[in-house]
C-alpha cells in the first residue's frame, strides 16, 4: 500500500470534516442562545449583561470563523493528497506497462 493511499485511509478513519462540523454547528446554537440573551438583557435595561452577552456573541463570531477557516483548510489537504494519491497511481500504472513492454521485446 503506497503513502497516499495510507494517509487518505487515516484521514477518513478520523474524520475530521464531521468533527469540525458538529464544533460549528455546536457554535452557531449557542450563538443563537447569546443572541436570545442579549434581546433579555437589552428589553430589561440591563446593560451590563448586554456588554457581556455583546463580547461573548463577538468571541462566538470570532470562534466560527476560525472553524470555517480550518475546516476549509482541511479539505483543500484532503483534496490535494487525494489528487497526488491518485497522480501516484497513475505513474506507478505506467512505469509497469512499461516494464511489461520492455520485457515483452526482449
Amino acid at each position: 500500500m503506497n503513502l497516499g493511499k495510507q494517509i487518505i485511509d487515516s484521514i477518513e478513519c478520523f474524520d475530521i470534516d464531521n468533527e469540525i462540523q458538529s464544533c460549528i454547528e455546536y457554535v452557531c446554537s449557542s450563538i443563537e442562545e447569546t443572541e436570545e440573551s442579549k434581546e433579555f438583557a437589552k428589553r430589561n435595561g440591563n446593560s451590563i449583561l448586554y456588554q457581556e452577552m455583546n463580547q461573548v456573541w463577538r468571541s462566538q463570531y470570532i470562534t466560527l470563523a476560525i472553524l470555517k477557516n480550518v475546516k476549509e483548510s482541511n479539505e483543500n489537504m484532503t483534496d490535494e493528497i487525494v489528487m497526488l494519491s491518485k497522480n501516484e497511481q497513475e505513474k506507478s500504472v505506467l512505469s509497469q506497462s512499461d516494464q511489461t513492454e520492455d520485457n515483452t521485446h526482449k
